[in-house]
């Protein structure tokens, strides 16, 4: 995890989660937590440790932002509405991905996958749940 921000207002840190390729952010105020995109499926192990890391529990989670409905980005965001209540919200122009769930691979992806460098991001992306992608059950816009 990396502090990207750390301030004396309202919000007090901004932190960075992810991997090299998938990435997501905790605006962390005194009040609670609102995480900018949700990674893949299996990075909520990650959101945890990142949770520990700055003393807080994943209920102080309140709102999760989706920038958009690709599978890197809505990952967790339907297992932390359930766990800990967090209110999802999304573009309505993505809504109806979002609410579907089970994201096609994007066609430039499949195309290129032969490249070595790509072949290992995917393998990698896969274990954390890439292939996964759940739909989300209730949706903000």
């Amino acid at each position: 995890m990396q502090t990207v921000f750390t301030g004396q207002g309202e919000v007090r840190s901004i932190h960075r989660l992810g991997t090299q390729f998938v990435n997501w952010y905790l605006i962390v105020t005194e009040t609670g937590i609102t995480v900018v995109d949700a990674g893949f499926r299996g990075h909520w192990r990650q959101i945890l440790n990142g949770l520990s890391a700055i003393g807080r529990p994943v209920s102080d989670i309140q709102a999760i932002i989706l920038t958009h409905a690709h599978p890197d980005h809505v990952g967790f965001a339907e297992r932390a509405r359930w766990e800990v209540g967090a209110t999802i919200w999304i573009h309505e122009a993505d809504q109806a991905q979002a609410a579907k769930g089970n994201y096609p691979i994007p066609r430039e992806f499949v195309k290129n996958i032969w490249r070595l460098g790509l072949l290992a991001k995917f393998m990698r992306e896969m274990f954390n749940g890439a292939m996964s992608s759940p739909k989300i059950t209730e949706l903000h816009t």
